[in-house]
């Protein structure tokens, strides 16, 4: 069994995830009436609070909230990456478990998100779980590549929110040891006012993630630039995460 995950692993990486290019995600798109994900029609605003007009085809528009990560929204769900509900919506708000984004990043580490018949490739392999859920095997993954200590996800904490932190910690790490990617170390971190607790290690995988641009930029509220190493991720922050290395 070994041997053939070890294959499977090896010919998952051969795809190429390029995590140089960013998607614009700052553009705010037309408002049309066949958005994909009916609670992703917000409008866009400006600071008073007044709709946002662009120009398309000479003619003037209503733009959608560029925040809600609309582009990458849509092409992740395109290219299978994440999905909506069935109601029809998209819950952009909503928080994205550890396992879930094990689930997400490792597929798409590993280029084995979905075959023809929508069927997860890794389903097809005995990989040993150490508890019973649908992301186990994805988080055994993880913990066999170096992306994730053995043990740190587990059945009682699986379904916790992920934090940037970990969000960080894990797309660095798939970069380094699964990607071949040296890690970035010639530079000096942001002036984040809110690191003080993190560890030596840690840091290090901030300063690599700010130098690829792996998460989103972090907040400068009120001339403070903030990491928010505890704060939970949304299901559109964690869409714009992983577009940012497809």
């Amino acid at each position: 069994m070994r041997k053939l995950l070890c294959f499977m692993l090896a010919g998952g990486l051969m795809g190429t995830i390029c995590y140089a290019k960013i998607y614009n995600t700052q553009a705010v798109i037309p408002l049309t009436n066949n958005l994909k994900f009916s609670d992703l029609q917000e409008v866009a605003r400006d600071r008073d609070g007044r709709e946002i007009k662009i120009t398309v085809d000479g003619k003037q528009q209503t733009g959608y909230k560029y925040n809600f990560a609309i582009n990458e929204i849509l092409k992740g769900s395109d290219v299978g990456i994440i999905e909506g509900y069935d109601d029809g919506t998209f819950k952009p708000n909503n928080p994205v478990g550890k396992g879930d984004f094990i689930k997400l990043a490792i597929s798409l580490a590993l280029g084995v998100n979905n075959n023809e018949n929508g069927i997860n490739r890794i389903d097809y392999y005995d990989i040993p779980t150490s508890f019973d859920h649908y992301t186990a095997k994805y988080v055994a993954i993880a913990e066999m590549q170096g992306i994730i200590e053995h043990g740190n996800i587990n059945a009682y904490n699986i379904d916790d929110p992920i934090t940037r932190l970990e969000v960080i910690t894990i797309l660095s790490k798939i970069q380094i040891k699964m990607k071949g990617i040296p890690q970035f170390t010639d530079g000096e971190l942001p002036n984040y006012t809110d690191i003080s607790p993190l560890t030596d290690e840690e840091r290090s995988l901030v300063l690599h993630a700010a130098r690829y641009r792996l998460l989103e930029n972090m907040d400068n509220i009120k001339q403070k630039i903030e990491l928010r190493p505890y704060a939970n991720m949304t299901r559109a922050e964690v869409a714009r995460a992983l577009m940012r290395v497809y």
